[in-house]
């Protein structure tokens, strides 16, 4: 359960950074993509290794997807918010 809801939070923070075509952003969108593509790994190896730690960080993404429904299509902050996450996950 945890993890099909990881995976709608990561289909929607891609969709939402693949919107942005400009590559003037030191981050693209298909750098924002490749960053979700490991997030969204270690969240499904949290929800195996680590379930309760998987736990704590739930609402941590709830916030990034909220967050994304505010920045729209810029790439940059998404790759900020992961790699922040990323950080807070280690």
């Amino acid at each position: 359960m945890q993890i099909t809801k990881f995976a709608l939070i990561g289909l929607t923070m891609l969709t939402l950074a693949a919107c942005n075509e400009e590559t003037a952003a030191a981050c693209t969108a298909e750098d924002a993509q490749a960053k979700m593509g490991e997030l969204t790994a270690r969240m499904t190896e949290l929800g195996t290794s680590d379930p309760a730690k998987l736990e704590q960080f739930s609402g941590k993404a709830a916030e990034l997807q909220t967050q994304f429904a505010n920045v729209g299509d810029n790439p940059q902050a998404a790759c900020d918010a992961i790699d922040a996450l990323m950080a807070e996950m280690q």
